[in-house]
Parts: structure tokens; sequence; C-alpha cells
């Protein structure tokens, strides 16, 4: 349920972004496409029917008042691989610079439904608490995220 909570509001906020920034007009950050997978510090996969990975920039306002996007994935549970990301417009990326990531996983309980989110330790699925922090430099960077089981 938190997991549609923030997707819900980083829509909301993206909507919001572009909406003041008015139609047609270009995006005022560098955004590119990123590619990764996430895995345990093992390597192993992490045994989740649903992960989303969201990438929080760590920037402050432009001109004292226009926040970055963030950008947000679903990750490939069979794999452990992530693209499309998404920050402003479907799929175009992540803004360059220095973000925090958070790790969001669920498993789904014996009905189908999802169930259980403690499949990653506690830490990595609120901005606030999350080491894990990476910097965009370039188009097409592959990122390799690890994370522990508790």
């Amino acid at each position: 349920m938190n997991s549609s909570r923030n997707y819900y509001c980083l829509l909301i906020l993206n909507l919001g972004l572009f909406c003041s920034l008015g139609c047609g007009s270009d995006v005022p950050f560098d955004i590119v496409p990123v590619n990764g997978k996430l895995t345990y510090e093992d390597g192993s996969l992490i045994p989740a029917d649903d992960i989303t990975v969201i990438f929080n920039p760590v920037d402050p306002p432009r001109d004292g008042k226009m926040v970055a996007p963030g950008g947000r994935t679903n990750v490939n549970v069979a794999d452990g691989t992530f693209s499309s990301v998404t920050s402003y417009r479907p799929n175009d990326g992540v803004i360059l610079g220095q973000h925090k990531i958070v790790v969001i996983t669920s498993k789904n309980n014996a009905k189908g439904r999802p169930g259980s989110g403690n499949l990653t330790a506690a830490k990595y699925r609120k901005q606030a608490t999350t080491p894990l922090e990476m910097e965009i430099t370039s188009s097409n960077q592959f990122l390799e995220i690890k994370v522990s089981k508790k």
C-alpha cells in the first residue's frame, strides 16, 4: 500500500511540474536514460513479486524554487535488471547528479495480493534513511545497486 501511495505522490508532483512548465516546453534539467541491476550484496536476486526503485535527486532547488523531479522504475524480478526509468516523461531517465535511492519490495500473499514488503532492510524504504547514494554522470550509465537482506 505504501508503494502505491508513493507512486501517486510522485505522479502528482511530476504532474504539477509539468503543468507549471506549460505544455510543450523543455524540461530545465538534463535527463538521461540509465539501466542497471538490483541484487542482494551477495549477488543473489531478491525473491519479491514486485520491486520499485526510486531515484531522489539530492541537489537543492534551482533558483530557490524549481525542484528536480525524481525518477522511478520497476525491476524485472526474474533477473534483477531495470531500465525505462521515468522522471518527467515516460521512460525519459533521471536527471544528472547525485541521487538517494529507495528500494520498495513486496511479496504476494496466498491470494495473489501484495503482502509483506520486508525482503530488504527497512533503511532502504525511505529517502531519509537509505544509505544508497549514486551519482548519475552520463547517458546509458549502468547502475549496480546492492542491498543487504536485513
